[in-house]
């Protein structure tokens, strides 16, 4: 029995050794802005969706892209240059602590929306001054703020960010 478990585990550990291979570089998309207390550089997480606007107008949503040297996206039968470009949409690698913080404002948004929705409840069969039920609006917007900060960031590349496609390894 030893020796099953012992050649099991020796096969197991081979096909996980070389299924890793050694100094490999993935390719990326790289936002830069250049501001007052100098460069900040983001780099956009591999293989998760993204979205695009460009500069006429066209929205694109992409699951499954590559890239064409480092001057374009394509997915599909659809080939953008990063030049054209307005608005891009996408998961940001790190930013632990403004995800954090969108979840404890989402959820503390949502702690208060619920109480204000059950006073104004209360309130309104019992025949109390809804005045408290006036949280609620508030609350919400909270809440969908704490939301928008957990997710996925946008940037505009009119204004300040630029892209560009960088190797980094993994």
């Amino acid at each position: 029995m030893n020796r099953i478990l012992l050649l099991i585990f020796c096969c197991l550990s081979c096909i996980y050794g070389q299924a890793q291979e050694s100094g490999a570089r993935t390719v990326v998309l790289q936002l830069t802005r250049q501001s007052t207390s100098g460069a900040v550089a983001l780099t956009i997480k591999p293989h998760k969706k993204i979205r695009l606007r460009t500069i006429y107008g066209d929205d694109f949503t992409f699951h499954d892209y590559s890239f064409l040297g480092d001057s374009a996206i394509v997915s599909g039968k659809d080939t953008i240059a990063l030049q054209d470009v307005k608005v891009f949409k996408g998961n940001v690698k790190g930013n632990q602590l403004r995800k954090a913080g969108g979840v404890a404002l989402a959820t503390a948004g949502g702690y208060l929306t619920t109480t204000g929705a059950i006073y104004t409840m209360l309130s309104a069969l019992t025949g109390v001054n809804p005045l408290l039920a006036l949280l609620t609006i508030p609350a919400l917007g909270v809440t969908i703020a704490g939301s928008e900060l957990a997710g996925a960031r946008r940037f505009d590349t009119s204004e300040k960010w630029q892209i560009s496609v960088i190797n980094q390894p993994e």
